[in-house]
């Protein structure tokens, strides 16, 4: 959508960008629906943003609200360099809303920002609703999964033993693979 603008757009002091971008997310959301989709992934704003924890929560409800009504959730990633890339954040934001703060968690997210993903899954289960997987290595924090020392059965039993059924997206960058067949080939190992 606009992850690029959402920190000016969504979580500034400006109330009118804010209320032209509830009206983006609500087409966005129509047209998600229309594909099929069930979540909409947010950034969020950036670590120096205006707003307070209980700010930036209502209006992350505001655009759920607004989704919503197209039965689209909007879901917070854990994205490095932005507010929701730390735990404490994340923390928060749970505490204000409870069981209405919904996560994506993305494995190379959590490694950039320097924690365990066994760590932010084991604390926010209850709140995640979709994942980003990649694997690491030394050499590179974002491969495609089983190229890396991501421990991927651990990863399936965690989520098994947390009772999580929703899906897990591959998703790396263009220097992770040279050809598309390096993707499937990927998501058959998996499987």
């Amino acid at each position: 959508t606009m992850s690029l603008a959402e920190s000016f757009m969504i979580f500034s002091e400006y109330e009118r960008r804010f209320y032209e971008a509830l009206d983006n997310f609500e087409r966005y959301s129509e047209i998600a629906a229309e594909l099929g989709a069930e979540y909409i992934i947010l950034h969020g704003g950036k670590p120096n943003g205006l707003l307070s924890d209980p700010e930036y929560c209502e209006r992350y409800m505001m655009l759920n609200g607004r989704t919503q009504k197209n039965g689209v959730t909007v879901l917070q990633e854990n994205v490095v360099n932005y507010r929701a890339g730390e735990i404490e954040f994340l923390r928060s934001m749970r505490d204000i809303l409870q069981e209405d703060a919904k996560f994506c968690i993305d494995i190379k997210q959590s490694i950039r920002s320097g924690y365990d993903p066994f760590r932010i899954i084991d604390e926010f289960s209850d709140n995640i609703m979709h994942y980003h997987i990649s694997d690491h290595s030394l050499a590179s924090d974002c491969m495609l999964p089983l190229n890396g020392k991501f421990d991927f059965n651990r990863f399936f039993e965690t989520l098994k033993q947390s009772g999580y059924n929703g899906a897990c997206i591959i998703e790396v960058y263009k220097n992770a693979y040279h050809e598309f067949g390096e993707i499937f080939k990927s998501y058959r190992n998996l499987t």
